[in-house]
C-alpha cells in the first residue's frame, strides 16, 4: 500500500510488520502531509504517548494533516478503541484494519464514526501478497505429500501436529517445520509450551492421549531450511519455495483462533495462493469459504486450491472437531491416493 505523500511515522516503521510502503518519510510531523501510527503502538506502555500525539494533531487550531492508523497486519484490539474514545475529533483519522464481527464494540465504533473516524476494512495480507517474494535455493528435497510449517507454538497447531504424528502421517508423507519446546529451542515468542496442551480442558482424555502419544513419537525438533525460529524468520518477506515445490499440498496453520468473529488471513495462506499450491487450512470456521469469496469479489478464482479435497471441516463449529476432520482429510489425501 503505497503512501506517496510526505509522511511522518510515529515511533518508527518496520516494513515486515506492515503493508504500508512510503515514498517520502520525513523527520518531523510539521514537515508531513500524513502522520502514520502503527496499531502496535496502542499498547499499555505507549498508550498515553499515542493519545497525546493524536490529540495534538486532531486539534482544530493547527493545520489538519491526514492521520493513518496502520492495522493492516493485526486484528483490531480493545485498547485501540479505548484510546480513540479519548479523542473528541477524529475527522482526519483513517484506520486500516481487518473487519470484525459487526456486533463487536458496536456502540463504541458507532460513536467513533460519528466523531469522524473513517475505517478501511480489507484483508491486507491477501491484497498485497506480492510483498512476499518466493526464492529458490535449489535444494535437493525428497518429494512428499504435504508440508506443514508449525511456526509459533499455538495450541491448535500443536494439537494438529500431535494427531498427525499419532496417525503416522509425518515421517513418510510430510515435511515438517517444528522447533519444539519454546524455552529450549525457540528464540522468539510463542503462545504455549508443548507441555501446556496436556492439561488444557478443551481436550477430552482420548484426544489428549493421542496428542501426547503423537508428540512423544516424533523428534523434538524438525528443521527444514533454517536452524533457528526467530523474529527474522517469522516475518521475513522472502521465503524459500523449495519445500512448497516438493509436496502435493500445504497444510496451513493460520494465526487467529482466539477471535471467532474475525476472518483474518495472513501470509501463511497468501504464500500458497501466490504459488498456486493446493492447501488444507486450519483456521476459524468458514475460513476457506471466506477466502474464496474474497477473491471472487476481486474477480479471481482460487477455489481449486481449496475444493480439491473435502472441505466439510470448514463448517465445523468446534475447533478440536475441526482439527480432527482436517486430520482425516489429510489422511485421505496423503495415504489413500
Amino acid at each position: 500500500m503505497r503512501i506517496k505523500e510526505k509522511a511522518y511515522v510515529f515511533a518508527g516503521h518496520q516494513d515486515d510488520m506492515s503493508t504500508f510502503r512510503f515514498s517520502n518519510i520525513v523527520r518531523t510531523p510539521e514537515e508531513a502531509d500524513v502522520l502514520c501510527v502503527s496499531m502496535y503502538r496502542f499498547n499499555p506502555f505507549m498508550k498515553n504517548e499515542v493519545i497525546n500525539f493524536l490529540k495534538t494533531y486532531t486539534r482544530r487550531l493547527i493545520r489538519k494533516r491526514k492521520i493513518y492508523i496502520d492495522g493492516t497486519v493485526e486484528i483490531m484490539p480493545d485498547i485501540l478503541v479505548d484510546c480513540l474514545l479519548e479523542i473528541e475529533n477524529l475527522s482526519n483519522i483513517t484506520l486500516f484494519t481487518a473487519e470484525r464481527n459487526p456486533e463487536w464494540r458496536k456502540k463504541d465504533l458507532f460513536e467513533l464514526i460519528n466523531r469522524g473516524l473513517k475505517i478501511n476494512y480489507d484483508c491486507y495480507f491477501l491484497k498485497y501478497k506480492e510483498y512476499y517474494t518466493p526464492i529458490t535455493k535449489n535444494l535437493e528435497i525428497q518429494p512428499k505429500k504435504f508440508l506443514y510449517m508449525v511456526g509459533k507454538n499455538k495450541f491448535e497447531r500443536l494439537v494438529l501436529l500431535g494427531l498427525l504424528a499419532y496417525e503416522n502421517l509425518i515421517d513418510k508423507y510430510a515435511h515438517i517445520s517444528f522447533f519444539g519446546n519454546h524455552i529450549e529451542n525457540i528464540k522468539f515468542s510463542a503462545d504455549v509450551e508443548v507441555n501446556d496442551i496436556f492439561t488444557n480442558p478443551l481436550l477430552c482424555n482420548k484426544t489428549k492421549y493421542k496428542v501426547k502419544t503423537g508428540l512423544r513419537r516424533i523428534d523434538p525438533i524438525f528443521k527444514l531450511d533454517t536452524k533457528i525460529f526467530d523474529r527474522e524468520v517469522s516475518h521475513n518477506r522472502q521465503y524459500n519455495r523449495d519445500y512448497y515445490d516438493a509436496v502435493d499440498f500445504v497444510v496451513v496453520g493460520e494465526s487467529n483462533f482466539a477471535y471467532d468473529d474475525v476472518y483474518f488471513p495472513t501470509e501463511k495462506v497468501a504464500k500458497p495462493i501466490q504459488l498456486n499450491k493446493k492447501m488444507i487450512v486450519l483456521g476459524t470456521k468458514n475460513f476457506v469459504s471466506n477466502t474464496i469469496k474474497y477473491y471472487e469479489k476481486r474477480g479471481e478464482d482460487v477455489s481449486d486450491l481449496f475444493n480439491w479435497c473435502d472441505t466439510k471441516y470448514d463448517k465445523e463449529d468446534n475447533n478440536i472437531k475441526r482439527i480432527e476432520k482436517i486430520v482425516e482429510t489429510i489422511k485421505e489425501n496423503a495415504v489413500n491416493i
